[in-house]
């Protein structure tokens, strides 16, 4: 880790972390990853930020851009997961609305991630031949839960 960067685009943000994700292949291994990458970069912002060495505009745009590119790596491991449990998905296409500061690209330090999955189709899972109904549960930025799970298997949901 490089903590003498002062600001990384969000593109190499995405680009760091998908190569440390690459270089797991087990899922606790991907997620440990995953923690550690926005821990490491949170500190190199908050070094600089606290330095004296960025403006606020520079630090809340690094720190959108953090979550945003966690987010992305927290979506390429759960379709991973997907695959391996119900083969290839067809038929489908996935998005995901940010909300809040999330939306509006204002994270802070303290900012937890406003995540809202729009319904639509349902998934083809051809390998079992069944349709998934298929949700996101969100958390805070910081213990991020993001579970994606057919909707019997969680305990409780709405619609």
């Amino acid at each position: 880790m490089d903590l003498s960067r002062l600001s990384k685009t969000g593109k190499e943000l995405v680009a760091e972390l998908a190569s440390a994700l690459d270089e797991k292949d087990d899922l606790e291994g991907k997620l440990n990853s995953l923690r550690r990458y926005r821990a490491e970069e949170f500190i190199r912002i908050g070094l600089h930020d606290i330095g004296g060495e960025l403006e606020l505009e520079n630090v809340i745009a690094q720190l959108s851009d953090l979550a945003e590119a966690c987010l992305d790596g927290a979506l390429k491991i759960s379709f991973q997961e997907l695959e391996k449990s119900y083969g290839q998905m067809t038929g489908g296409s996935f998005a995901i609305l940010g909300m809040g500061k999330l939306g509006g690209r204002e994270i802070d330090y303290n900012s937890d991630l406003d995540l809202m999955p729009p319904r639509g189709p349902r998934v083809r899972a051809p390998h079992r031949g069944a349709s998934i109904p298929m949700n996101i549960t969100s958390g805070s930025g910081r213990n991020s839960s993001l579970s994606f799970q057919p909707l019997w298997q969680r305990e409780s949901f709405t619609r």
